[in-house]
């Protein structure tokens, strides 16, 4: 009559709740014909969750304390199936709703989730199936983002959806999860469309949005007050340009829209310039703030709009080059490995947010053709997050340091004591040269300047020596990690509507096996160095919310 639905705990269920004479026993007697009489072929699970409904009105202490002694039983076992799991998790619920401490180790965990979510403890138990629901589900962590409260009217909880207020049980019912194997990640889908759907605090709430094919200004992230476009206004219009007087009251005419380069800082590896450098500086994007309304494109003063640039799947080996894909909003908002927020702040013109706009969107558009050579190129080192920061400011005039050679890599990785001892010979020399200038200032030019030269050609010639040295191990080291794997993709480039291919780092001509100025990089940590330095720049601390609004 059984399938063996709650793995060992079966027999235990069967002897307690049904064979032996306890207080359970009626009831579950009860409860199986009661099943029967709508289903010939129950099982232990239906068995289990009709009793939970109807423990969960019992007020007989005996029958409670019958359960506890099961759910005791049962929180021991780790072979549970996940139907089982979850009759398992809704009994503990009933039983220890008022005081909410849980027998149950996963709930357990889902109550301190919720609780760090900044949701009340109250719903945790009072509406578990929706709790359950948005704890499995993208939308949890997309309210938390936003700082979402739940609400709760006549008795029922709800959010917002497409701008209206939508009971859970709706919700529940409209709404089913989908993991997604093209973009490796769970999705909200709507059941009678098949529609991406995706929560936004934008006033609609949940709504039609595909983080990765839908570049619209029709769903920006979230929207600021008043009182918050006018403060990061400020802190942007701190900003000087290169070129540009900082105490020029009137050089920020004309600049009432808001650029954010948005990178994060992580904790962890050892105390070396090559962890601060390349572990703990991640991931930059960029956002665009709406300095007014826009009729004609749909857009509100205090929109903002996020775009960040990354791969459809982690490279196995560093330097193979895949395809990368851009996301709106960024994933990095939810990483609660984040120690600081840093956000750079500039005062941009509605032209120069337009031409940035239509820079990226053609971008975008190639990004979603069916040809798989049209699609952008990710390689970790050249063309990444932060090459795609660079591209986009580039659009509006403005270039980022975050380009870096070989040779110069070496010197930011380096160790302090080395970097120390590199100053202390480039001193010396200096000091030698000027001092054998002034001593041989009577020698004639016709018999000094065949020494400079001879002096010059020689350490040209030894520089040349050591590249052709050196950068054959350095090409031996990309291809040990993937410099020939990959595909070749569409690269970044200051014309957007012009294609250029990227290819993998070493499959051009063999001649660039032996020329070092070939291996450049893009880091993310140059970026934030950069960043730290200006004075528009605003360090968050410990993010767990999204954070746009200069405090």
């Amino acid at each position: 009559m059984f399938t063996k639905q709650l793995g060992n705990v079966k027999n235990y269920l069967l002897d307690k709740f049904v064979y032996n004479k306890n207080p359970l026993s009626a009831l579950s007697t009860a409860t199986i014909q009661e099943l029967k009489q709508k289903n010939s072929r129950i099982t232990v699970s239906q068995v289990a969750l009709k009793l939970i409904e109807k423990i969960s009105q019992e007020k007989d202490a005996n029958i409670r304390e019958e359960a506890e002694k099961f759910l005791a039983i049962c929180a021991k076992k780790r072979t549970i199936r996940p139907t089982g799991q979850q009759a398992l998790k809704n009994l503990d619920i009933c039983l220890h709703q008022e005081k909410r401490i849980f027998k149950i180790t996963s709930n357990q965990t889902d109550l301190k989730r919720w609780e760090k979510w900044g949701f009340e403890k109250e719903l945790f138990t009072s509406f578990n199936s929706f709790a359950q629901f948005l704890l499995s589900t993208p939308l949890g962590n997309q309210l938390k983002i936003f700082d979402q409260t739940l609400e709760v009217k006549d008795g029922q909880i709800g959010i917002f959806v497409e701008g209206k207020w939508l009971c859970s049980e709706e919700i529940m019912k409209q709404f089913e999860v989908r993991y997604c194997n093209q973009h490796h990640e769970k999705f909200l889908i709507r059941k009678d469309t098949k529609e991406v759907y995706t929560y936004l605090n934008n006033g609609q709430g949940l709504q039609k949005h595909h983080p990765y094919e839908e570049l619209n200004l029709q769903c920006p992230i979230t929207r600021l007050t008043e009182e918050e476009f006018v403060r990061t206004l400020v802190a942007a219009k701190k900003f000087v340009r290169p070129g540009e007087n900082a105490l020029n009251e009137k050089r920020n005419e004309g600049r009432d829209f808001i650029y954010q380069i948005v990178s994060s800082y992580v904790d962890g590896g050892p105390n070396t310039n090559m962890t601060e450098l390349c572990y703990r500086r991640k991931h930059p994007y960029i956002r665009v703030i709406c300095g007014r309304d826009n009729e004609e494109r749909g857009t509100k003063k205090g929109d903002v709009f996020e775009i960040g640039f990354g791969w459809y799947q982690s490279p196995f080996w560093p330097n193979t080059t895949s395809k990368g894909r851009f996301r709106t909003e960024d994933l990095w908002n939810y990483n609660s490995r984040v120690k600081e927020r840093v956000i750079t702040n500039i005062a941009i013109s509605a032209q120069e947010a337009n031409t940035m706009f239509e820079h990226i969107s053609n971008f975008h558009a190639s990004n979603q053709s069916p040809q798989a050579k049209d699609r952008l190129a990710f390689n970790l080192a050249a063309q990444n997050c932060s090459a795609f920061v660079n591209n986009s400011a580039k659009s509006i005039g403005l270039d980022l340091p975050t380009e870096i050679n070989f040779i110069g890599f070496l010197q930011e990785i380096s160790p302090d004591w080395m970097k120390m001892t590199g100053r202390a010979y480039l001193k010396g020399r200096a000091k030698v040269l000027s001092g054998l200038n002034k001593a041989t200032k009577w020698v004639p030019n016709m018999v000094k300047s065949p020494i400079v030269f001879t002096a010059i050609k020689t350490r040209f010639f030894v520089l040349v020596l050591l590249n052709a040295l050196i950068t054959p191990v350095i090409s031996l080291i990309s291809l040990a990690l993937g410099g020939l794997k990959g595909e070749k993709g569409r690269k970044f480039t200051d014309d957007s509507t012009k294609k250029e291919t990227f290819h993998p780092r070493l499959f051009n001509r063999l001649s660039y096996l032996f020329n070092l100025n070939r291996f450049n990089y893009h880091l993310p940590g140059l970026l934030q160095k950069w960043q730290r330095e200006q004075a528009s720049t605003i360090v968050y601390q410990n993010p767990c919310k999204l954070v746009v609004a200069a405090p």
